[in-house]
């Protein structure tokens, strides 16, 4: 059994908390939403003070360069269950995301976007499936007719290809809108590695995990930043960090042209010794060669991305760097753990 305990969770039973403490923390990463952000913190507060729950707001800034932070600063200020995690720059959606775990301190998490693309009312339904067990709910996109058929298309086929090569249940059309228990939140965050595909990483300790589909409404304003080049290199981190197939396919692949050129040497050589065939062998060697050299280049890729992904961990370099906090109180462990010093530290480099 391995010496962490925080891997050794077996049972949704949590330690006493202080009655302070949040029954749910809205964890929200931000990334130039300065249009969405008032409507969207209106209508889902309004929705968890009518249902009389404890909740927290949990927004991480990952390096505007709009008003956002400013608004977020101001609403942390105006209400105490609003905190603000400043990263120093943008570091991307899923070390965002690793930030406000670690911030939050609810008893659940809900993990949604702030362009009410994630209708607030399904939080009620997450929440009414995690009392009754669930360590993990995960929100189901059902397509609308005006989204893009390449779109659905490619993330059906790469669903398919994760279920395929790596040991873990991932949901077809898994949306990042989901509730993660606080033990599952524990296990995330003990784990080291800085490559993250979060969507695998939610499923892969097995905790149980029920579904929830959902009808994704029209973005409020400005225009999704996910382009295909950006979901392709989230595509290919999630194949990488779970499967090492792509590396073990070569050995078949060599095995293979080996047989096949064993074999196109044997007919040659039957015909000819049959028939007196003859070949102009300069063409067919050049053509043998020329695919030889595009093996060996793509398989000679895929091992630079394994090794590029090592490289990193050997750094050790951390997720993202905390800037500023805002609404956090001075005994919170996320806020002594990137407080006063850190940010003037941050803001020091930043300056220089």
């Amino acid at each position: 059994m391995s010496s962490n305990p925080t891997l050794r969770y077996t049972a949704r039973v949590l330690p006493a908390q202080p009655r302070s403490y949040p029954t749910l923390s809205v964890l929200v990463p931000v990334h130039d939403e300065e249009a969405n952000l008032l409507p969207f913190v209106d209508e889902l507060a309004t929705m968890l003070d009518e249902a009389s729950e404890r909740w927290e707001l949990v927004f991480v800034d990952d390096g505007s360069r709009d008003a956002s932070l400013a608004m977020l600063a101001a609403l942390a200020a105006s209400r105490r269950n609003i905190k603000v995690v400043s990263l120093a720059r943008h570091f991307g959606k899923e070390a965002a995301i690793s930030a406000g775990l670690r911030a939050c301190a609810g008893q659940a998490a809900i993990l949604m976007d702030c362009d009410l693309q994630h209708p607030p009312a399904v939080v009620l339904d997450m929440l009414a499936r995690w009392r009754r067990g669930a360590h993990l709910v995960v929100g189901i996109r059902q397509w609308r007719a005006d989204q893009s058929r390449l779109r659905i298309w490619l993330t059906a086929r790469f669903y398919g290809v994760m279920r395929r090569l790596a040991n873990i249940d991932l949901a077809a059309n898994a949306a990042d809108f989901r509730l993660i228990d606080r033990a599952l939140i524990d296990v995330i965050n003990a784990l080291p590695e800085r490559t993250r595909f979060l969507k695998g990483l939610f499923q892969w300790p097995g905790f149980r995990c029920e579904e929830v589909p959902f009808t994704m409404r029209p973005r409020q304003h400005g225009q999704s930043r996910w382009s295909l080049g950006s979901l392709w290199r989230l595509a290919l981190d999630g194949i990488v960090s779970f499967s090492s197939a792509p590396l073990k396919i070569w050995t078949y692949v060599g095995a293979m042209m080996a047989l096949l050129a064993i074999g196109g040497a044997a007919v040659a050589g039957v015909q000819y010794l049959a028939w007196q065939a003859t070949f102009t062998g300069g063409f067919w060697a050049a053509m043998g060669g020329l695919l030889a050299c595009g093996v060996v280049l793509i398989s000679q890729g895929i091992q630079g991305e394994y090794l590029a992904r090592i490289y990193d961990e050997v750094r050790g370099r951390p997720l993202y760097v905390v800037q500023s906090l805002h609404g956090f109180s001075s005994d919170d462990a996320f806020a002594a753990a990137h407080g006063v010093l850190q940010t003037q530290a941050c803001q020091t480099s930043l300056s220089h």
